[in-house]
């Protein structure tokens, strides 16, 4: 697993989100690719703030994963990705929110 940069913060990740990193790569491997992570605890890039107000980011429950790679002819494959998010669900259990965004899956720790 990769950082997409090196402003990719993970300091501060709770450590219910490390089982997020575990199934995320196994997962990722499944179809052929690394995981890269596209957003972790970071709250600034550039003097601005990147998540909402209301993003678990900042305190350790929430990261982001890189979906580009995922193509068939030339766009983002929406079939393996949701195959994907519906196996992370699955492994993860109900305490965690996978959500599909165009560019990335966000998965969070949000206990019920």
């Amino acid at each position: 697993m990769q950082r997409k940069d090196s402003t990719i913060n993970l300091v501060g990740l709770i450590p219910e989100m490390r089982k997020v990193l575990v199934h995320v790569e196994s997962i990722w491997q499944i179809y052929g690719h690394e995981a890269i992570i596209t957003a972790g605890t970071e709250v600034f890039k550039e003097n601005k703030f990147i998540h909402s107000l209301s993003s678990f980011h900042p305190f350790g429950k929430a990261l982001d994963f890189r979906i580009n790679y995922f193509q068939k002819n030339n766009q983002i494959d929406m079939f393996t990705v949701n195959e994907i998010a519906i196996r992370l669900r699955k492994v993860l259990g109900n305490d965690y929110d996978v959500i599909i965004h165009p560019s990335h899956i966000h998965v969070e720790f949000d206990p019920k």
